[in-house]
């Protein structure tokens, strides 16, 4: 058999969201696990504090995305990679150790969470004020 993914243990970590799936709530809760295990770095996912500044960047690169103020400032290249390492969880799930799917999210991610950090400390470049 021809195939990219056969022998692969694709069928057992598929999140099960092809197109014909998409208005169906059982794949897109395992998108949210999947996302939630990519996030806080941890299966079963849940909230860590070793992973805020990881959980803070991903808010960090939504709320530039949504061109909040201030977090707009934050270079659209760090997110897009924040959400170009994110794709994966919408098609599969991994079980692996804590944090194996999140190695490539981390930089960018904390970079984020810095740099807006920095952005919202700092005296407001618009009014002038130093």
């Amino acid at each position: 058999m021809f195939s990219l993914l056969y022998g692969t243990s694709l069928k057992n970590n598929d999140t099960g969201l092809p197109l014909s799936t998409m208005l169906s709530i059982a794949p897109w809760q395992k998108v949210a696990h999947s996302l939630s295990a990519l996030v806080w770095m941890n299966e079963p996912p849940r909230p860590d504090p070793r992973a805020l500044l990881v959980a803070g960047g991903v808010l960090v690169a939504v709320a530039a995305l949504c061109q909040l103020p201030r977090l707009r400032d934050v270079p659209a290249a760090i997110v897009i990679i924040i959400f170009g390492s994110s794709l994966s969880s919408f098609l599969v799930h991994t079980h692996g150790y804590p944090g194996r799917m999140s190695i490539h999210l981390i930089p960018f991610a904390v970079s984020a969470s810095v740099i807006a950090a920095l952005t919202i400390v700092r005296p407001n470049r618009e009014t002038g004020a130093e």
